[in-house]
């Protein structure tokens, strides 16, 4: 027997819910104030327990399509640079459009800084370069 967190009042049995993002146990007359919230089974438990301790599931590279012989260009800057220039476009311009700061453009540019994989991404699609290849063996 627990007592309703809402009208204080003895229940038998107790639901819990979820009133105003908070989990609280109440009676059933003032279930009907919050959400129900689902009560996990042994079936649903087990599989989430296994999916998580599973030597296969673990996500190995190999799943997830992530490959190590993928390299940046030498002359990242320079494509960069010429890619943005032929579609008229200033720093600021395309910095603005893809979202991202144009200082981190003009380091690109300059190579004092390397793209990482996904700003490269942004500038591959946009300028309709490659900047990512594969590394040859």
């Amino acid at each position: 027997m627990n007592y309703c967190e809402i009208c204080g009042n003895l229940s038998p049995e107790k639901i819990q819910v979820v009133v105003d993002g908070v989990n609280i146990i109440v009676c059933k007359n003032c279930s009907k104030r919050g959400k129900a919230v689902p009560t996990p089974t042994a079936h649903n438990s087990l599989r989430k327990v296994n999916r998580y301790t599973s030597k296969q599931n673990l996500g190995t590279k190999k799943n997830l399509g992530i490959s190590d012989n993928i390299m940046l260009v030498d002359d990242y800057a320079y494509i960069i640079r010429n890619a943005r220039i032929q579609k008229n476009l200033t720093h600021e311009q395309l910095g603005a459009i893809l979202k991202e700061r144009s200082s981190l453009l003009r380091r690109f540019e300059t190579g004092s800084l390397k793209p990482d994989r996904t700003f490269a991404t942004k500038l591959e699609r946009y300028l309709g370069i490659r900047l990512y290849v594969p590394e040859e063996d």
